[in-house]
């Protein structure tokens, strides 16, 4: 007798030993027990999960000549004729050869024939896509009200190319991929049933090639078989599969959370010249390290893990030496690399980069050891350690514009140069200094307390040219309708201002906002800014450094991160006084 091989060989013969589709397997044997079996099934799924043989047990239920029964006997006349495919009541038909809809009509003459030795005819139709649009259209009616004796069971790899009208005629099944554990268990009773010396971890390898095709793993076995014959090293199945050893993946890895990028180059080189195909071996590393993640993440990863229990506790052990954040950024580098790798005309070049910056990636330090070392230092020290305070670079102090005030005009300063240079020079005051209200640099402090609360109302009060600080309020004059009265006037304006007056001269005092109609030195002004515009000339060195000093054009510089390109003055016959920057 011919050698059958092993995809023949151990075609499941019942539900029962069909692997990996227990639901439809389940369901079918209902049918038949309560004979609830449809007319009409569509078995969609990959290749190699078991669609024909399911079309072929259900047959066998069928005909049974102990039947209709959930599990064939597999040893009357009927189940061997169907088993051995010379039965005449069950005709297995190729989708892709007949195609036509002549096909079609000599199908719809046969089918009114009653079976002869069986109880149900049944046409199995394999790659039904495959048939015309006329040969579907010619099948709609026999196929919605077919003979009591007749049954269809279509299989296909692409449902999405069976038309809709023959879809809702059918009973759908969809066949799943079937997991590689379970293809890896039905492959270790084949090898020991067969007498095949062969390692777990050579099986795995052909279990996960096979990409749930229980069909796929029986021929790759077969083929290294052929090869090997019945004893099977794990570098021989490496060899013939065309896949770089469990090896290398292990030496990439721990290279990588070693950051030994040199151990990465030898041995994505060795891989290289092994003939191994990078863009595989990208795939597969990309699987590795999300394998890595996974036992580092669940307490179980068995349930998505396809692999045995031995190299599971390899992935644990090697898992041990990063943290689940470093891990997941190592598979996001991969993932990105994508493009560099799979798409490039140099995917060894691309590699060798990825695995280096994958090597130069930095560790994080986990939380709860840092929050651990923030409480040693706080139980060594006291406090937690803060980093001394360095003050941003600013402009050069030069003198500040005179400020009037009540009683002195606005052109003279009773403070020397000397004294005056040394406020400028001195650095910002950080918190309030409550003061005497008479003292003589009151109205400064008071704006520089405004300032550490709200920058943009002290330089309001800047623009004030009138004021009086008394023992019991601090008095701005402005103009009624004026947008420094309206301002001043603010609910929220004047709270904060009231508050840093209590906080400058004691709790008596409050803020106030007093209404005039011109400077007590208005006469005096006019001639002077005359003065000053004919000596002056706009884009004088001085007037850019007297502006520079104002707290507003301060303010207003950075804010919009500005420059002075220019300073006019004007001067007018109420004696009003203006400076314009831009």
């Amino acid at each position: 007798m011919s050698y059958l091989v092993l995809a023949r060989k151990w075609r499941p013969r019942t539900f029962d030993k069909m692997v990996g589709q227990e639901f439809i397997s389940r369901t079918l044997k209902n049918a038949v027990q309560t004979d609830h079996v449809a007319h009409a099934f569509l078995f969609a799924g990959s290749r190699g999960v078991g669609k024909t043989s399911a079309a072929r047990i259900l047959a066998k239920c069928l005909n049974c000549d102990e039947g209709p029964k959930p599990e064939p006997c597999n040893e009357c006349s009927s189940c061997m004729e169907i088993e051995e495919g010379r039965s005449l009541d069950v005709y297995e038909i190729d989708g892709a050869s007949n195609t036509s809809v002549d096909d079609i009509r000599e199908l719809r003459e046969n089918i009114k024939y009653l079976p002869r030795p069986g109880k149900r005819r049944v046409y199995i139709i394999d790659e039904v896509h495959m048939l015309s649009k006329s040969a579907f259209n010619a099948l709609l009616k026999t196929l919605e009200e077919p003979p009591e004796h007749v049954i269809f069971i279509f299989a296909t790899t692409e449902a999405h190319k069976v038309p809709e009208t023959i879809q809702s005629r059918c009973q759908r099944f969809d066949f799943r991929r079937i997991p590689r554990a379970k293809i890896l268990e039905r492959l270790q009773d084949m090898a020991k049933e067969e007498g095949y010396e062969i390692e777990e971890r050579a099986l795995s390898s052909v279990a996960k090639a096979a990409d749930g095709s229980m069909r796929d793993a029986q021929s790759l076995l077969d083929q290294i078989i052929s090869y090997c014959g019945t004893s099977v090293p794990d570098e021989a199945v490496a060899e013939i599969l065309g896949i770089a050893g469990r090896e290398y993946f292990y030496r990439i890895s721990e290279a990588v959370l070693g950051q030994d990028p040199g151990a990465c180059i030898e041995a994505l080189d060795e891989v290289y010249r092994s003939g191994y195909d990078i863009n595989q071996f990208y795939q597969d590393l990309v699987e590795h390290f999300r394998n890595l993640l996974m036992v580092r993440l669940l307490p179980d990863p068995s349930s998505v893990l396809d692999m045995a229990d031995g190299e599971i506790e390899e992935l644990k052990n090697q898992g041990e030496q990063a943290g689940p954040e470093d891990l997941r950024r190592l598979v996001s580098i991969l993932l990105k690399a994508e493009e560099d790798i799979l798409r490039s005309s140099l995917p060894r070049m691309g590699m060798e980069v990825t695995l280096i910056k994958m090597a130069h990636l930095g560790r994080l330090e986990p939380l709860d050891r840092i929050l651990e070392k923030v409480a040693g230092l706080e139980g060594a020290g006291g406090s937690r350690p803060q980093a001394p305070r360095v003050p941003s670079p600013g402009p050069p102090a030069k003198k500040s514009r005179p400020r009037q005030t009540a009683a002195p005009s606005r052109s003279s300063d009773p403070r020397p140069p000397q004294e005056e240079d040394r406020r400028a020079d001195a650095p910002e005051q950080t918190s309030p200094r409550r003061i005497p209200w008479n003292a003589p640099d009151a109205w400064q402090v008071f704006v520089d307390t405004v300032r550490s609360e709200r920058a943009m109302t002290a330089a309001l009060l800047e623009d004030v040219e009138q004021w009086e600080v008394t023992e019991k309020a601090v008095k701005v004059f402005c103009e009624d309708g004026t947008f420094l009265f309206d301002q001043f006037r603010s609910k929220e304006t004047k709270a904060l201002l009231s508050k840093s007056a209590r906080d400058c001269f004691g709790e008596a005092q409050r803020f106030e906002v007093c209404k005039t109609k011109g400077l007590n030195d208005s006469k005096a002004k006019p001639q002077a800014k005359k003065e000053q515009v004919e000596t002056a000339p706009p884009s004088a060195p001085s007037a850019v450094a007297e502006a520079e000093e104002d707290q507003a054009v301060k303010t207003a510089l950075e804010v919009f991160h500005g420059t002075i390109k220019d300073v006019k003055l004007f001067g007018s016959e109420s004696g009003e006084n203006e400076e314009t920057e831009s």
